[in-house]
């Protein structure tokens, strides 16, 4: 689970979660840690390409077309790509460009910059890893498509990119000249943030201790706010009256969150299934999903969503045309699925329709569309199974 440990305010709210620190796997109360377990946040999955952080190690492959994978061209890799250093911490990926942030917690970016989703000026494209300036380190990423945020280690919240939907959250007029953001702006002045995700055109982040805010679009009811709420907000909206949440992923339409020791809650578009709920209705507020209350993470992106319980087994479930949930065919789920019997599931990171996910022992297997090489297996065959990922020696 990617979530901030609080060094100042809000610290004995996340200890009371059973949180530690950002770089570990949480495990909820009355479970047992699991040995060797790397942080679960290592992966990371676009529509096109996938990036991945092994021991410091910073590996990309899949579509390059923007010098997204950060590694000086734009020639694609259909295997993993080493991007260059050796201390990397958290790693995010857009449609078409990454972000990841250094050890120290210094910001870098690279790939696209047509929505100035870099951070680094107006239309500064790079094709290798370019510092982004923020006043104080970073502690936690997020990015999806065309924006990209972070929370430093002061507890600020910060998005830039695109903002046509005010995913941004600066109560601005849209239209309107330099709606997008190229640098980092702050959203309000709180200094309480925990964590947040960023979708297609929608944000949602977690406050201390455990409130769920929403904001940009909400055409899908993504961002929960319940019946009658407009199809687009400017400013965060608090999602209901919970203060246990514990972590939020977002997608293109659909949102899913953790609470508590780890139920799992969905809500937004739910066309193929992606929520979980048996059906493909829209939820226009936070659902429970099943039962459980031992989810450790939770990811979804376009149409599918997938999820890790706390014994290390992995779950998928919603769209599977491509064979992105791992089952070994291509008929939709409605409900949490569970992928094989395995229990040493750490991991996984959802792209647009196709997955990847991490084992105890830090190996990575990938399932699903593979047009752009983005399943990094040296071919552009897509699989229906997970597929172990051959990383470089290093």
């Amino acid at each position: 689970m990617k979530l901030v440990a609080a060094a100042t305010i809000g610290a004995l709210a996340l200890l009371a979660l059973g949180c530690t620190d950002a770089g570990v796997v949480l495990t909820p109360p009355g479970s047992s840690a699991i040995p060797g377990s790397v942080r679960v946040d290592a992966l990371a999955a676009g529509p096109f390409h996938t990036c991945g952080i092994d021991g410091g190690r910073l590996l990309c492959w899949g579509s390059n077309d923007h010098g997204e994978l950060g590694v000086g061209d734009m020639a694609p890799r259909l295997s993993p790509a080493a991007v260059g250093g050796a201390d990397w911490k958290e790693v995010v990926v857009g449609a078409t460009h990454t972000c990841a942030r250094r050890t120290a917690g210094s910001l870098w970016c690279w790939g696209d910059d047509a929505e100035d989703q870099l951070g680094i000026g107006p239309s500064a494209a790079a094709s290798t890893p370019s510092f982004v300036s923020l006043s104080a380190p970073v502690q936690e990423l997020a990015s999806t498509y065309a924006h990209t945020c972070a929370v430093d280690d002061q507890h600020a919240l910060f998005c830039w990119g695109a903002n046509e939907e005010g995913q941004l959250a600066q109560n601005d007029p849209f239209p309107g000249p330099g709606v997008n953001r190229d640098h980092p702006v702050q959203i309000g002045t709180d200094r309480d943030w925990l964590l947040a995700d960023a979708g297609q055109g929608h944000t949602c982040g977690i406050r201390a201790p455990g409130d769920l805010w929403c904001w940009g679009r909400n055409t899908e009811s993504e961002q929960g706010l319940g019946p009658g709420a407009p199809g687009q907000t400017r400013v965060p909206g608090r999602v209901g009256s919970a203060d246990d949440w514990r972590d939020v992923r977002i997608g293109q339409q659909t949102s899913c969150g953790l609470r508590g020791t780890g139920s799992l809650w969905c809500w937004g578009s739910n066309s193929f299934g992606e929520g979980g709920l048996g059906d493909t209705a829209q939820r226009v507020l936070p659902t429970q999903v099943g039962t459980f209350s031992d989810w450790i993470e939770i990811t979804t992106d376009t149409f599918h969503t997938c999820g890790v319980r706390a014994g290390g087994a992995l779950y998928c479930w919603g769209r599977n045309i491509e064979g992105e949930l791992g089952l070994g065919d291509a008929n939709a789920r409605l409900v949490p699925t569970r992928v094989d019997d395995a229990d040493d599931w750490i991991s996984v990171a959802a792209g647009r329709f196709h997955t990847c996910a991490q084992k105890r022992d830090r190996s990575v297997l990938c399932t699903g569309q593979n047009d752009k090489g983005q399943l990094g297996l040296g071919d552009t065959t897509s699989r229906s199974t997970f597929t172990l990922v051959a990383l470089p020696p290093g």
